[in-house]
């Protein structure tokens, strides 16, 4: 199992949805380095880890739930792209339960047969019919082909609803969420405090100076805070979860 991204340039001092950010979108990225190999149905080895990125990114991202439903107006945004990364994670958990399982399944069938063939103790080959048992055998060469069929199925799931993801724009907006709740008054919200601006004006602007991991560039991103806040309340926002 590949190691997970180590998250790039962590502040502790930063602002709670800075780090959250930072966080969801060092796993967002994580999971979107595979998407180049999903067009090849035997790319086994990189749809497991593809599963284990989406698993990693979809509990990142519950551990942060109540968070933006709590001192964000993206709540309801927020729920959604959860059960959206659980379905990909489905899909690709399918996909591996069969690629695990049907390998399993034909090393129990050559077992079942090869009391059916081989040398007797005389050295004279084997003969007869009931070294076998066929009707066991056809139970698991069924339940191979069955599992193959489903991996099939949900491998064009996976693919139909990766590429209307792709069409709506689903990761753009999820990066641009994660920049817009880094506002002042969704930090003012989580230090209890009063906000310094009107809400309609800055709940939905991120400030310029902080960006999410977007690109391999992301070791180099950074944050830039106001210099009116002081160190002690950005700690303060920082233990708040």
């Amino acid at each position: 199992m590949a190691r997970a991204r180590p998250i790039p340039n962590p502040d502790p001092d930063a602002p709670l949805f800075v780090q959250a950010a930072l966080i969801i979108g060092t796993r967002l990225n994580e999971m979107l380095e595979y998407e180049r190999t999903l067009e090849d149905p035997e790319a086994v080895y990189e749809l497991h880890q593809m599963r284990i990125a989406a698993k990693r990114l979809r509990y990142t991202l519950e551990s942060f739930q109540k968070v933006y439903a709590t001192y964000s107006p993206f709540g309801k945004e927020f729920d959604a792209a959860i059960e959206t990364i659980k379905a990909l994670q489905e899909h690709l958990g399918e996909i591996h339960d069969a690629d695990v399982l049907v390998p399993r399944l034909t090393e129990h069938l050559v077992g079942m047969l090869k009391d059916g063939y081989g040398k007797e103790r005389h050295g004279e080959p084997r003969v007869g019919v009931h070294f076998v048992d066929f009707e066991a055998g056809e139970g698991v060469l069924t339940l191979c082909r069955e599992s193959r069929a489903v991996r099939d199925a949900r491998y064009a799931l996976l693919l139909q609803d990766w590429k209307a993801l792709k069409q709506r724009g689903f990761f753009e907006r999820l990066q641009g969420l994660l920049r817009a709740a880094i506002t002042e008054d969704a930090l003012s919200a989580v230090l209890q405090e009063s906000p310094s601006r009107p809400k309609t004006s800055a709940r939905r602007r991120a400030p310029h100076s902080v960006s999410t991991p977007e690109n391999d560039d992301a070791q180099n991103s950074h944050t830039t805070e106001p210099t009116s806040r002081p160190a002690r309340t950005r700690r303060r926002a920082a233990s708040v979860s």
